[in-house]
């Protein structure tokens, strides 16, 4: 498998240096070597500056402070105290800060490396602080580091917030440095007569006149310049982030789970963080034991009124861990599910030249995985079917991707970064051009998703709550696979479908985690012959026996072990479909870490506990053994070429469940299915575990 860098890159030292954003192993790697070379680095341009300090004849800088203490009347070594100040109240707001207070003590360590390598045998910096110690020059020092804070934008208010964030103090010292590193330059090797001269009682004058210039040393002072800036910038800049984004097939559950772990995130994660003061449509539905409601096949009308289309960039962002956090945004985008396909185009094209000993280049930074049992694609035929209008686990329209409602009511479809599916039956059918100028999603046409302007969301102002209202379309051209941000604002700034796939390939270019969304109620033929189906989902199982009473467009027919079962319910994308893409994307992106996830595990809680003979539902003891179960008894026993997407047969990689627990107790039919909101644990029972596994 050949490797190759991809382009389009935001050079400027605003993000320098630059990484693919997809690779977090690197990202540690690099802050960890950028320590190391600021360790070293820092204690040549301290040298430097000690050099440039008492290089003879004095700098015009030098001759102004010790006439501006002249002329006020204190003593020269009163101004040491100033520096000293600043460079406490900078440490003190990164230490301060949640998310750079190890950048705080490092950087410390650094600069009390130099005492005793330069400072101590030059005579510099400590030696006059030593002989001006006193109640005045502490003062002075106090004083200087809270002008600095205050410059820095630390206040009081600040300081109380759960999460202390300060981003001036970062861009503070490196401009500092860098003021500083360009003045020691020039001032240690560059010899020339001040024209202003410091004199008793303040300043005098002198004729300029230039020297000379010093190359003692010059070469290793200026490569000690350029390591410096670039380490300091990275290290100060640099926090321990994570860009988690989920996919899934039509109607797999991604809505659900996603407002499952705002709830889990609000009571559990991260109390005073934006995520939990944010009230989502999502959020709400679960809270009031509804399943969320189809999400529409349009975009959103802008949320500033102007009728304008938009689509919902919905982000959780978050913190994880105590001592070193972690700052997470977990982002879904949502869209009609029908698109998967044409989004993961480029994806299936690359995977497919693989397979077929093609040189495909590869965005990609390397990683090696079990090389593939499949051909990639699994089906390139219409295998779906869009008649059905009745209602599923977890769905509740034909056309809903992510609508949860469980009712019955036509829907639309969505898609979740945590993103969607698509139902390679309806609207998308056949194979689809990788470029979004190429795609079959566009808003002309009575056919289109788009072509109902009316549809929407009963709250359209979640994509203005969840993104950024105020882009604007000045500036060039973003590539929305240079990074994260320059993803989110493409999609940010979408109108059309076609506008915003290339935003949501660069989501899924730019994750450090994938979530992939595996909906159990494929999976239950096992179940459904060993008669474990829960009681409140049992008119929605069609047995061998009562196969051919049913049209095939009203069921979702799942084969096994050469009989034909079926599930009542929307059309979604063929298992054999999103298992092969699943497959591609990890064939493509290798170094990214994808985690399974099972939605809908509710359907399985009975068949478990009669494995295990108990009337208990599995608890946080019980967790893994039923992931375990369910990957090995159910899935894998109904589909054994689905071992690929785990990993392997030896050592396979977990399998996440997700469920809530339902209020309904007897076969609901087409009524809607209640969300059990009680309890002492998470709402959407499994989210711990999940969210552990994400965070890791």
């Amino acid at each position: 498998m050949g490797f190759s860098t991809f382009t389009g890159e935001n050079t400027d030292m605003m993000s320098f240096p630059t990484l693919a954003p997809s690779n977090r192993r690197q990202r540690r790697l690099l802050f960890l070597a950028s320590i190391g070379l600021l360790l070293v680095a820092s204690v040549s341009v301290i040298e430097l500056l000690a050099t440039a300090w008492g290089h003879r004849p004095w700098s015009v800088a030098r001759h102004g402070l010790r006439g501006g203490m002249n002329a006020a009347g204190v003593a020269p070594t009163f101004f040491y105290y100033i520096p000293l100040g600043v460079f406490v109240g900078l440490v003190v707001g990164l230490l301060l800060d949640s998310f750079k207070y190890v950048q705080g003590a490092v950087l410390t360590v650094a600069t009390l490396l130099a005492v005793p390598v330069v400072f101590i045998p030059r005579g510099v910096f400590v030696e006059p602080l030593a002989t001006s110690f006193g109640p005045n020059t502490v003062l002075t020092a106090l004083l200087a580091a809270v002008v600095t804070l205050r410059i820095g934008g630390v206040t009081f208010d600040g300081i109380d917030a759960d999460q202390r964030e300060f981003p001036r103090i970062p861009a503070l010292i490196f401009w500092l440095t860098a003021a500083l590193a360009v003045f020691g330059l020039f001032e240690a090797h560059v010899v020339y007569r001040s024209p202003v001269v410091a004199v008793a009682d303040g300043f005098g004058t002198q004729t300029f006149a230039f020297e000379g210039v010093v190359g003692t040393d010059a070469a290793a002072h200026l490569v000690g310049v350029i390591v410096l800036l670039p380490a300091l910038r990275y290290f100060t800049t640099y926090e321990r982030g994570l860009n988690a984004i989920m996919l899934g097939p039509k109607r797999s559950g991604k809505s659900a789970v996603f407002g499952g772990i705002h709830l889990y995130i609000r009571d559990n994660v991260d109390e005073g963080g934006a995520a939990a003061t944010r009230v989502s449509r999502l959020r709400q539905s679960i809270e009031s034991t509804q399943f969320p409601d189809p999400t529409p096949a349009t975009l959103q009308p802008g949320g500033d009124g102007s009728g304008e289309s938009q689509p919902m960039l919905l982000e959780l962002p978050y913190s994880w861990g105590r001592f070193v956090p972690t700052r997470v945004r977990f982002s879904v985008v949502d869209y009609p599910g029908e698109a998967l396909e044409d989004i993961l185009a480029e994806v299936m094209e690359k995977a497919t030249q693989q397979t077929q000993g093609g040189d495909a280049e590869i965005a990609t930074d390397g990683g090696e995985r079990e090389s593939s049992d499949f051909d990639i694609p699994f089906s390139e035929g219409d295998d779906g079917d869009d008649d059905s209008d009745s209602a599923v686990q977890w769905g509740a329209t034909d056309d809903g991707d992510d609508g949860d409602g469980r009712d019955g009511s036509p829907g639309s479809s969505s898609g979740v970064s945590s993103q969607t599916g698509s139902d390679s039956g309806g609207a998308s059918g056949g194979t689809t051009s990788a470029g979004a100028a190429g795609s079959t999603y566009d808003d002309s046409g009575s056919d289109s998703p788009f072509g109902d302007s009316s549809g929407g969301l009963a709250n359209a102002s979640e994509a203005s709550l969840f993104g950024d209202g105020d882009v604007t379309d000045d500036g060039p051209d973003i590539d929305p696979k240079s990074s994260w941000e320059a993803a989110t604002q493409s999609i940010r700034e979408a109108e059309t479908l076609s506008d915003m796939i290339p935003g949501i390939r660069g989501c899924v270019h730019n994750a450090d985690r994938i979530v992939l969304t595996l909906p159990l109620d494929d999976f239950v033929a096992p179940v459904i012959e060993r008669g474990n189906v829960p009681a409140y989902l049992r008119d929605r199982v069609v047995t061998p026996e009562e196969y051919d009473d049913y049209r095939r467009s009203d069921i979702r027919t799942i084969e096994y072990d050469g009989l034909n079962y079926g599930v009542k319910g929307p059309t979604r994308d063929a298992v054999a479909d999103y298992l092969g893409w699943y497959e591609a994307i990890q064939a493509i992106y290798p170094e990214k870490e994808v985690v399974i996830v099972g939605t809908m595990a509710d359907w399985m809680l009975d068949d478990f506990k009669s494995h295990r003979e108990s009337s208990a539902a599995p608890q946080a003891d019980g967790y893994r053994a039923f992931c375990d179960y369910v990957r090995d008894e159910i899935v894998r026993e109904q589909n054994p070429e689905i071992t690929q997407i785990f990993g392997g047969a030896t050592d396979p990689d977990p399998l996440y469940l997700l469920w809530y627990d339902i209020k309904n107790e007897d076969p609901a039919g087409t009524d809607e299915l209640r969300i059990n909101v009680r309890g002492p644990s998470s709402v959407l029972k499994g989210a711990r575990q999940f969210m552990q596994r994400i965070n890791q």
